[in-house]
């Protein structure tokens, strides 16, 4: 393993654990701007990723700049039953 190897895999560590130390808070946004509406969206590949571009733009600027938006949605969409 080359050093752009241990980059990557520091690198890739390190935005799962900014977004799973946040996650309650992403939970809570996810819940806050959907209320009820948040299985349907959920429910639909677009406006899931919708929705989770809108709750990655009210992140704290430090996650922001480590978690990248589209693994931000990425991770989202994988994770979306934990969000219900």
């Amino acid at each position: 393993m080359g050093w752009t190897d241990k980059l990557q895999s520091t690198l890739g560590a390190s935005v799962q654990e900014k977004i799973q130390a946040n996650w309650p808070m992403i939970k809570q946004q996810f819940q806050d701007k959907l209320g009820n509406d948040l299985r349907n969206h959920l429910a639909d590949p677009e406006k899931a990723v919708a929705a989770s571009k809108m709750v990655y733009s009210v992140l704290p600027m430090p996650v922001r700049l480590i978690v990248k938006e589209e693994v931000f949605v990425q991770f989202c969409l994988q994770h979306k039953d934990e969000l219900l």
